[in-house]
């Protein structure tokens, strides 16, 4: 039968119309039909593209059958007709049934999708006609025989579960249970995998629900979970399977059955709480429970605001607390309430990706906050109407006004994050709120073109976003050193003056521009000047007046640069030019005329000659030309003229180049310029920020004269042939501009592309000759031109079909005897892997790998045998120069080997796929190399793609026990068993765990009887710990296993050699000895490692003792022992600072060595520990103490000495309890290092506060509102306000009000704080709430000295001195000192009327009085 025979008959069934009766002749081609199909489904020689023809047509055919019969039954004729009896007797009787059912199976195994759906739509159709031909009695009876096939087939075949799945909704499964008690177990362990998970949670969740249907009701439910929930519940605690069960098993029970939802999770004291959230989300998602927490019904209130307060679980725990199905549903009051409390966890948060999640969160529960608000409003109006229930109309109204609360006090908290000097975090996430509720809708003043018209409902009440303190906020923010944030400003600004509010339209342009016009010519203020400029051309009217006056000066300071550079390097113009790129957006292209835009494109000419040598210059050193040397200026000012103003340039003709109306001529003009510049600069920051630009042209280009394009990449191919120019520049910038150019092209075929990669093939395998080593090798550069195509995204689909012969080009390469050659194919082969997998360690299925990535597979495999192969050198050989040449051919094969092992550690296995099997047997014989590194790698590998882990290591097992072998492949073979035994212990089945340490104890003559290779003794000893660790061994073969080690240990420990190996091994051994020995032989173990020569078993015992639960008395026993070690002026600073922590932990104090013995060692690592535990000296004076701390716990001090100086100061606290050490140790929480934030919340929470354990986790801005509340009540001594009044001094002391501005100083870059964390508005807020909480403390004259000293400054401020745009009341400085000095003063009563007028008249900054 031909492919066309199957065509015809597709075609006939497509164009046959089911009628209630048939014809005769119509019945005969049906008959002719099913035989032609059902003999080409017969035949096992076909392809498979013909047989999922030949299914298809086998699917239709049973359908138009089905449909005749359906009608012709519809019709009143219940009697079987001819035509019924032809196609139950001789088309699909039960026999052709059974047939076709087995056909799936037999097909479906090992295909892929494009055979499982017609596979999977005709059996659909088969079981369809079927029934509707034998009944569901008959049928029932088939359909259990097929069961019982279906279950006696392989787990991990997919077809299983396709087919339970349909029978789920035929008959009664429950016999499942009788045929295959495990299935539920089976399925909940094999949906972690990505190729099964879909079906098998689909079928499991089915089949459970088949169960319920027939045998339970609402009354016995709790029985029917008894049959599931317990192993469901215990994989769910596996992270591996949580996702999947919830996605593909859970979900689907609950929707189908949601009572079962609430009896599921009524107990759930056994779930993590990452667990529960997930499950209660699923709850909310599926509208079974939206408010999981109101009235305490699965979760307390309390229990979610301590989530909410600790960083693991705050973002599902705002989800869950805000979210639901019904946005117009009532929001509970309580609500809005946690929220308050908790927010601001959010706004210190660092991670990007944590506060754009909450962002979406929150932009859902504004929406939510707005429906929900229009619908009350809406009902108690209709209420109204009708003079109904007017309690209930109150109530309504008194909800919407709550929702108004909110939403105005979440307008007022935004805003205060915006204050300046607010941390960039703060500001960011406050910036995307403030968007989110203008295009909400809530201030009605906004355009409705700018407002999100998505089901968008109308807030019954207003809120004015733009004031005066919000424009203040935005107009400062245009010069914020973050460009998203002067991003956010100017785009808010530009709304703001469309809503025509008075605040927005009070704006002087004129100043602003004068002003961005001096920030432009100031290195450090130049992108703030730039966006001003921006701003005030969005408003402005005059577009094209400034425009010509900013053009005036940038040319005026190009003419005198160009002829004195020193003498005008203090005035940049790369500010100038960051200018242009911005507001030539803003102007109609109908003013750009021909001679502007020729202007600023001869401005960046001009600029590129002026600097040109600069950035040109060759020096390996990085040295500029002679004529700068001894110039005057600093050599970085000279560089970042010349980098900026290049830099800036090129984007304004970037900008030039994609949205304004240039000639040919200009094109061609920039391309010129920039061809120039790639090809002769040779500082890298340069290049690649004229790179961007090229590719802009090269998209212009492609519209405009694409024959210029073609010349450019066939003179840039061409170039790679010659030797005249640079090395650099033709492998740093010729790919570059070869893979804009082909990115670019826009004919679907690519013929640039496939011309451009034949000509880099051919360059690229050019033999290389060996003198040729040092020369400027063509091939090298073809190579880098390849890496860049790969590494360009918009080339990423279409350079696919070049992968293999790439991969084949880089193995042939690997070996090559040239270092050139062999460096860039390992670079191009890097290029190409994160082309193939993506970054970051990303990993493929195995399958999915070699079915997308064809032939790849036949060319790795092949390469690896020949490197592997390769690299065992002939015991014997003839002359010395032939031995050097093979261990120099063996080395280059070992680099092959490692990249190819590269490949395959990110494959992931697929279950029922055996294209991996080939490799195995070569990683084995990688794992008998002779290199090292090569055995350690294929041990990784071997166990991330063993399939079967059992039998593959008991093989190796027995091939060391039984076999003689070479030390090498002892080591490699142990160090697959290790890694394969650390990835499956715990989830492979006891037998493996029992045969394997059966195994490893009757083995131990080998590796500890006379140790012949302390390498492979260590190995050996590392699994038998990993045993131990896992709890695998019983107690008799635990005990053997430990005396053996013991007398090794006592046996090689007696004697001193030199011998690293040696000294790891025993190393080892004294970590399990300790870990695992009886206690009552823990102390003389203890004592002889400590005695040791060896300084690894020394480490390895105190490391032991740091963790361990030894008593103290049996510390003291070796109390004298630590000592020794700090005296003794040879022992390794390592051994101190461990054995230092040790006597910490053990409270031994010491006394006859004193602190500055140790102090004088220069060592960092014993600083930090004798730092950490100083309070093991007795007698250290107290001033030396703070001293100490003080140099340390500063925000210049490294992260490692702030976090010992923070231990320190536990350590003090716990031994002897003072408040000064509390309150320094609260200041940590504001630590610019999350490690020591998180420890110092931990230690205060569970040392200081003693809190609850739910809440020992809570982060560090929690714990520190806390301490505001509940330190007073803590600190014991009176004198503790008079430190925390020096604190607030520190905060708010020594500022001076002035007008001066700042980027008058032509500094190349602001400065950072030390600190990005800590928040002195907050600090000192908190400080004052504790002050104010100690009660009547005798602090007025404090307080009148505060205030006299700010009634003196701001009574001697003049006119001139007003605030107002960047002015004093910007500076970060200014603001926090004032705001800490008001807020002292407002917390103890004092009357602030006469201090706030006047910086009223002064127009202070209005955030001042509202935070």
């Amino acid at each position: 039968m031909t492919v066309d025979a199957v065509s015809e008959w597709k075609h006939w069934l497509l164009k046959y119309k089911p009628e209630a009766s048939i014809t005769q002749h119509e019945c005969d081609q049906f008959l002719c039909c099913f035989e032609d199909i059902s003999g080409i489904l017969a035949d096992t020689g076909i392809n498979d593209k013909e047989r999922v023809r030949s299914v298809d047509v086998m699917s239709l055919l049973m359908l138009k059958i089905y449909q005749v019969l359906k009608k012709g039954k519809n019709s009143g004729n219940d009697k079987p007709n001819e035509f019924e009896m032809t196609v139950k007797e001789i088309m699909f009787s039960i026999d052709q049934g059974i047939f076709l059912f087995h056909y799936v199976i037999d097909f479906w195994t090992d295909n892929t999708v494009s055979m499982e759906i017609p596979l999977r739509n005709m059996f659909e159709k088969l079981l369809q006609l079927m029934n509707h031909l034998y009944g569901s009695t008959l049928m029932e009876t088939v359909l259990y025989g097929w069961v019982e096939t279906v279950l006696s087939l392989q787990e991990n075949m997919k077809v299983q579960y396709y087919l339970l799945d349909i029978f789920s909704g035929q008959i009664d499964l429950y016999v499942i249970l009788r045929l295959k008690p495990n299935f539920v177990e089976t399925c909940l362990s094999l949906v972690w995998a990505e190729t099964l998970c879909t079906q098998v949670g689909k079928c499991l969740s089915n089949v459970l629900l088949n169960w319920y249907k027939y045998h339970f009701d609402e009354s016995s439910i709790e029985q029917w979970l008894l049959l599931w929930k317990p192993l469901c519940c215990h994989y769910l605690n596996d992270a591996k399977y949580t996702k999947k069960i919830q996605l593909y098993v859970l979900s689907n029970v609950f929707k189908q059955l949601p009572e079962s939802f609430g009896i599921f999770i009524r107990e759930h004291e056994g779930f993590s709480n990452t667990l529960l959230l997930s499950l209660l989300k699923i709850g909310q998602e599926l509208a079974i429970e939206e408010e999981p927490f109101h009235d305490e019904k699965y979760i307390s209130l309390e229990d979610v605001r301590c989530l909410l307060q600790q960083d693991q679980y705050k973002l599902p725990t705002f989800e869950l607390l805000t979210y639901s199905n019904k946005r117009s549903k009532q929001i509970q009051p309580y609500i809005y309430d946690i929220i308050r409390e908790n927010i601001t966890i959010f706004f210190v948060d660092y991670n990007l990706q944590t506060r754009n999640y909450f962002h979406s969160s929150l932009k859902s529960f504004i929406n939510r906050v707005r429906d929900s608000a229009y619908s009350l409003n809406r009902d108690a109006c209709k209420l109204k109407q009708k003079g109904k229930f007017p309690e209930e109309q109150l109530y309504k109204r008194r909800h919407v006004e709550i929702a108004r609360d909110f939403m105005a006090w979440l307008v007022k908290f935004s805003k205060s994050q915006m204050a300046p000097g607010s941390q960039y975090q703060r500001r960011s996430l406050a910036y995307q709120i403030v968007t989110t509720l203008l295009i909400s809708g809530l201030d009605s003043s906004v355009p409705e073109e700018f407002l999100d018209s998505k089901q968008r409902m109308i807030y019954p009440f207003n809120i004015a976003l733009f004031d005066e303190t919000f424009i203040r906020i935005l107009v400062d923010d245009l010069t914020n050193n973050y460009d998203d944030i002067r991003e956010h400003s100017l785009r808010l600004l530009s709304i703001g003056f469309q809503t025509k509010k008075k605040e927005a339209q009070n704006i002087d342009e004129s100043a602003l521009f004068h002003l961005a016009s001096d920030l432009l010519l100031s290195y450090k203020s130049s992108d703030g000047g730039a966006k001003i400029l921006e701003f005030v051309f969005t408003i402005s009217k005059k577009k094209m007046e400034h425009l010509n006056e900013l053009l005036i000066l940038l040319q005026n300071l190009l003419n005198r640069a160009s002829s004195d550079l020193i003498g005008n390097i203090s005035y940049p113009v790369s500010g100038i030019f960051t200018a242009f790129a911005l507001v030539i957006k803003t102007i109609d292209d109908k003013e750009c005329t021909e001679e502007l835009l020729q202007n600023l494109i001869d401005a960046a000419i001009l600029n590129w000659d002026t600097v040109k040598e600069i950035v040109c210059h060759d020096s390996p050193e990085g040295n500029l030309p002679l004529k700068y040397l001894n110039c005057g200026i600093p050599d970085q000012v000279i560089t970042s003229y010349a980098f900026r103003s290049i830099k800036e340039s090129s984007t304004m003709l970037k900008t030039l180049l994609a949205c304004k109306p240039l000639t040919g001529d200009q094109i061609e003009g920039c391309g010129s310029l920039l061809l120039d510049q790639l090809s002769n600069i040779r500082h890298s920051g340069a290049f690649q920020s004229v790179f961007p630009t090229y590719m802009e042209l090269c998209q212009r280009a492609q519209k405009t004269f694409p024959d210029v394009l073609q010349k450019w990449l066939e003179a840039s191919v061409s170039s790679l042939r010659t030797k005249s120019q640079y090395i650099t520049r033709r492998s740093g910038g010729l790919p570059f501009m070869i893979s804009a150019i082909l990115s670019s092209e826009i004919i679907p075929e690519r013929p640039w592309l496939r011309w451009t990669f034949g000509q880099l093939f051919e360059i690229a395998t050019v033999p290389v000759m060996q003198h040729e080593e040092k020369l400027d090798l063509p091939q090298v550069h073809a190579f880098n031109c390849i890496k860049s195509i790969f590494n360009e995204p918009k080339l990423s689909s279409y350079s696919a079909p070049y992968v293999q012969s790439t991969l084949e080009l880089c193995l042939q390469n690997f070996t090559s005897p040239a270092w050139t050659m062999r460096n860039c194919s390992v670079m191009l082969f890097t290029a190409l892997q994160n082309r193939l997998f993506g970054k970051l360690g990303k990993t493929m299925s195995a399958r999915l790998f070699f079915t997308r990535f064809k032939g790849i597979r036949e060319v790795l495999l092949e390469s690896l045998k020949n490197s592997i192969n390769s690299t065992s050198l002939p015991s014997v050989v003839e002359n010395e120069r032939d031995g050097y040449n093979l261990r120099k051919t063996a080395q280059y094969n070992v680099e092959s080997i490692f990249l190819i092992f590269t490949i395959l550690g990110r494959l992931k296995p697929t279950l029922s796929y055996d294209g991996l099997k080939e490799f195995e047997s070569e990683i084995v014989k990688g794992l008998e190399c002779c290199n090292w590194k090569i055995r350690e790698l294929a041990a990784r590998i071997f166990a991330s793609l063993v399939q079967n882990p059992k039998e593959r290591i008991l093989e190796l097992l027995s091939e060391i026990k039984n076999v003689p072998s070479c030390q090498d492949k002892t080591h490699g073979y142990l160090l697959a068993i290790k890694e394969t035994l650390r990835i499956y212990v715990g989830k492979t089945s006891s037998l493996l765990v029992t045969d394997v340490s059966s195994l490893l104890i009757a083995s131990h003559g080998r590796f500890l009887s006379n140790v012949s290779c302390y390498v492979n003794a260590k190995q050996y000893a590392e699994i038998i710990e990993l045993l131990l660790s896992s709890g695998s061994m019983d107690g008799k073969e635990k005990k053997s296993i430990l005396v053996l080690l013991g007398n090794v240990f006592i046996n090689e420990n007696s004697s001193y050699v030199i011998d690293g190996s040696k000294q790891l091994f025993l190393a080892v051994v004294t970590r399990i000895l300790l870990n695992f020995e009886n206690q009552e032989y823990i102390t003389d173990i203890a004592e002889l490692a400590l005695r040791s020569e060896y300084f690894e078993v020394q480490l390895s015992a105190l490391h032991c003792l740091k963790q361990s639960k030894i008593l103290t008395v049996e510390y003291a026993a070796l109390g004298s022992i630590l000592i020794d070690i700090l005296k003794d002026p040879n022992q390794w600073c390592a051994v101190k600072a461990d054995t230092l922590t040790v006597l910490r932990m053990a409270n031994i104090k010491v006394k006859t060595f004193k602190y500055l013995d140790l102090a004088s060692d220069k060592s960092e690592m014993l600083q930090s520990s004798l730092l950490e535990n100083i309070s093991v000296f007795e007698n250290v004076p107290e001033s030396v103490f703070w001293e100490l701390i003080d140099s340390n716990i500063s925000d210049e001090s490294p992260d490692h000495l702030r976090l010992s100086a923070t231990q320190c100061l536990m350590h003090s606290y716990r031994s002897a309890p003072d408040d000064k050490i509390l309150f320094r140790i609260y200041q940590q929480l504001f630590d610019d290092s999350s490690d020591v934030r998180l420890m110092t919340a931990r230690f205060i929470n569970e040392h200081v506060l003693q809190v609850v354990e739910k809440n020992l986790n809570s982060s560090p801005y929690s714990t520190s509102l806390r301490c505001a509340e509940m330190l007073p009540q803590i600190f014991r001594s009176d004198d503790i306000s008079l430190t925390l009044i020096q604190l607030l001094e520190q905060l708010y002391e020594g500022f001076m009000i002035s007008n001066v501005n700042s980027s008058a100083e032509n500094e190349l870059f602001d400065v950072e704080k030390d600190n990005q964390y800590r928040n002195e508005l907050q600090l000192g807020t908190q400080t004052i709430a504790m002050l104010k909480g100690l009660g009547h403390l005798p602090i007025s004259i404090q307080l009148k000295k505060v205030k006299q000293n700010l009634s003196d400054v701001v009574s001697g401020l003049k006119a001139e001195d007003r605030d107002g745009f960047f002015k004093w009341g910007s500076n970060p400085e200014i603001f926090n000192k004032l705001s800490l000095q008001r807020k002292l003063l407002q917390s103890f009563g004092e009357d602030l009327s006469e201090i706030d007028a006047k910086l009223e008249l002064l127009n202070c900054h209005p955030l001042i009085f509202e935070i």
